[in-house]
């Protein structure tokens, strides 16, 4: 028999050759160097494809939908093949891999990451983790074996991106200047993101002129009506534009007004934008439609200009272009606006002293040449490659990144696909890990396209796909219930191998009175999870009524208003004038929320006064430190997904990334899901798979909650916890 070669043996022992060696397959990262270095004698090897001198490419059986295992030493090992061939593929190569949720995908970056630091000459690479969340790039981070530093957002991949550009370009000029201090890069600082930054330019690129003056225009202060009607359509599109990658190297350009268009209609815009136009008043109205026939035949900036320019281009119109103007010619306008903001953007954001110092400006400009200029969020993803800017984007050594790791990829948008390509060398390994099947954030813009456009990031080099199908997070009968949504409504072939043993627990019509919510909290994680933010509200409602201590995924939760509320109190008060106090803050109080987190505060008081206590503190620091213990942990927004012995309110979105123990479902969330999907379209596709988020949540028990919202509202939720212990 002849000798295998290192490659052939690998792929033998990694599990590549037969389905028996497949379920055997040896795990863990520690074992590849060895395996590469083993030659062992074969009955059978699968062969293996040379592409390079130096590298291979492994092409394993694929796995069979039938295969369900039953016990966990039987399970195949998905992760360790694909570890190798990560390590194995030429320089310049992609590697796709389609995981379903609990497949570990994080721990799956985690080895990749650890066995592709050093090259097969025994060379450090320089590596680049990315994801599109802060959930995500805790999760990556949280991991021992990849290096925080490796590890950057989106978000600030792409600012460190312009602080280089913008320190590289305006050193020169400073130290021109004779500013010594500029030797210094560090001693430009970093900016504070604009959440405002486009309604603000609107009113600068918008102001009031003495052709649109009257009184009662001036509810907001003394803005402009082409302001008032056209401010929130254009900050919206301007974001979503920035999102679909509007301007960036090889797309379309700002000027694009098709692309606008197709932008504005994808997302409904129109619509918003003649709601505003119907509740103007009819001497409004008329200013509006003058302006947008300016805006037409002069362009945008003909707003800002000197009023000669524009009592000259307001003369020049012929009476029927101010009486005849449409939606049509208003949608029209507004586009034209938009792609005037976006350029104006561009330099808002790379240079300092925008259009002067005045009352707008000031808050958004620089305050000397040594602070970067404002950026939205949404710039700090888009800028880097713009036409305009085209920062590079290079690692710690000043050269490409050898290795390009992109987490949870199936919920980029165009732009954010964009910024990866645009990281990327020509010898660049490109390593996507997402699952398409769990996209639904077509809301910020994610898209297939964006997912498919990373898969071909490149026109050379070889590009691999591979799908896990293990389950690790779920109980079997929780896997039967995935399954379930997989095959039923997203219709979808995908046949998951769970790989627990035990079967966990479905229930049905459930409720969480007579301590039953108590129970589960004392076995693990608890998540009452809903696709509508008021039924979230209405339990957040009901358990400060009744005092249950809850945490808000991802968010700080009620602990800081609490404390906000009792800090109000003298430091001196007495218990008993502290419950009378707080009862009548609430009678007098107007907000529903305050009236609740006054209840919780009243509960807690209650207790207090009725077990009595020795302490030498005063009532108040009591409550306080009585507080932080039942809310303990509840504030971390990154770990609040971990936090036992409260339940954890959130969102299908919210929640994606994280596991518990116990997923709670609310009935209406998935009522609203099956109402959008009877609708059909994208919007349907992504609450497809929302559900499939929902539901694959859960590890040990999976609840759904009895549907008593139909007849009483969100106010049904107190029957549902009635009693609660």
């Amino acid at each position: 028999m002849p000798l295998a070669s290192d490659g052939d043996a690998a792929a033998d022992l990694l599990g590549f050759a037969s389905d028996e060696r497949e379920q055997n397959a040896c795990s863990g990262a520690s074992l590849l160097l060895s395996l590469l270095s083993t030659v062992p004698e074969s009955d059978s090897v699968t062969e293996a494809t040379p592409s390079s001198s130096t590298s291979i490419i492994l092409h394993p059986q694929p796995f069979s939908n039938a295969m369900i295992l039953h016990s966990s030493s039987m399970v195949v090992d998905e992760h360790t093949p694909v570890v190798l061939l990560a390590k194995t593929q030429p320089r310049g190569s992609t590697l796709v891999i389609e995981a379903g949720a609990g497949a570990g995908k994080t721990s799956l970056a985690e080895r990749i990451i650890s066995a592709s630091r050093i090259n097969a000459h025994g060379v450090r690479q320089q590596i680049l983790a990315t994801t599109m969340t802060k959930a995500g790039v805790n999760a990556l981070k949280s991991k021992g074996d990849i290096p925080a530093s490796i590890v950057k957002s989106m978000h600030a991949l792409g600012y460190a991106a312009l602080k280089n550009w913008y320190v590289s370009k305006m050193q020169p000029m400073l130290l021109n200047a004779g500013l010594d201090f500029a030797k210094d890069p560090r001693r430009i600082r970093q900016p504070k993101p604009h959440t405002t930054k486009f309604e603000i330019m609107c009113q600068v690129l918008m102001p009031p002129t003495e052709f649109d003056r009257e009184d009662n225009m001036h509810a907001e202060g003394k803005v402009s009506v082409t302001y008032l009607f056209m401010h929130e359509f254009i900050a919206t599109l301007v974001n979503k534009a920035y999102e679909a990658g509007l301007g960036q190297v090889g797309n379309e350009s700002f000027d694009d007004i098709e692309a606008l268009h197709r932008t504005c209609c994808y997302y409904e815009l129109e619509g918003r934008l003649e709601t505003v136009f119907l509740n103007l008043s009819i001497e409004m109205k008329t200013l509006c439609n003058r302006a947008c026939a300016l805006i037409v035949a002069h362009g945008a900036a003909i707003l800002s200009d000197s009023r000669s320019a524009m009592r000259a281009a307001i003369e020049s119109l012929a009476y029927e272009e101010l009486v005849q103007v449409t939606a049509t010619v208003r949608l029209h306008a507004a586009l034209h606006a938009t792609s005037y903001v976006l350029h104006e953007a561009v330099k808002v954001a790379t240079r300092p002293g925008w259009r002067g110092k005045n009352s707008f400006t000031n808050a958004m400009d620089a305050k000397d040449t040594m602070q970067l200029p404002a950026l939205a969020f949404v710039e700090m993803i888009a800028l880097p490659l713009n036409v305009f800017v085209q920062a590079p984007i290079v690692s710690l050594t000043g050269q490409p990144y050898d290795v390009i790791v992109v987490d949870e990829a199936q919920d980029t948008n165009l732009a954010q696909a964009g910024l990866v390509r645009w990281a990327m060398g020509e010898h660049t390994q490109l390593i996507v890990i997402g699952d398409p099947l769990q996209r639904c954030f077509s809301f910020a813009s994610a898209t297939s396209v964006a997912f498919t456009k990373l898969q071909e990031a490149r026109a050379f080099g070889n590009v691999e796909t591979r799908h896990l199908l293990n389950n690790f997070r779920s109980s079997r009968s929780i896997c039967a219930e995935i399954q379930k949504v997989l095959t039923e409504d997203i219709e979808s072939d995908r046949q998951i191998r769970p790989t627990r043993t035990d079967e966990g627990e479905v229930l049905y019509n459930a409720h969480l009175r007579n301590g039953r919510l108590s129970k589960w909290l004392a076995e693990g994680t608890v998540a009452i999870l809903s696709r509508l933010n008021s039924v979230l509200a209405a339990f957040q409602a009901f358990f400060l009524r009744v005092g249950q201590p809850y945490a808000i995924l991802g968010q700080a939760g009620v602990l800081p208003q609490l404390r906000g509320l009792l800090d109000g109190f003298p430091d001196t008060i007495q218990l008993s004038t502290l419950l009378l106090e707080l009862k009548q803050k609430g009678m007098s109080s107007d907000g529903i929320a305050q009236k609740d987190q006054i209840k919780c505060l009243i509960v807690f008081a209650a207790s207090l006064l009725e077990n009595g206590s020795n302490s030498l503190a005063t009532p108040k620091v009591q409550l306080m430190a009585l507080l932080e213990k039942a809310y303990q942990g509840s504030v971390s927004c990154d770990a609040n997904a971990y936090v036992r012995g409260m339940p954890i309110l959130g969102t299908g979105h919210s929640s994606k990334g994280f596991e518990f123990n116990t997923v709670v479902l609310a009935e209406p969330g998935l009522s609203m899901i099956k109402a959008i999907i009877d609708k059909g379209g994208e919007p349907a596709e992504d609450e497809k798979h929302l559900k499939y988020v929902l539901v694959s949540r859960a590890r040990d028990r999976l609840v759904y909650l009895e549907d008593v919202f139909v007849e009483g509202g969100n106010r049904a939720i107190a029957e549902l916890c009635t009693p609660l212990h």
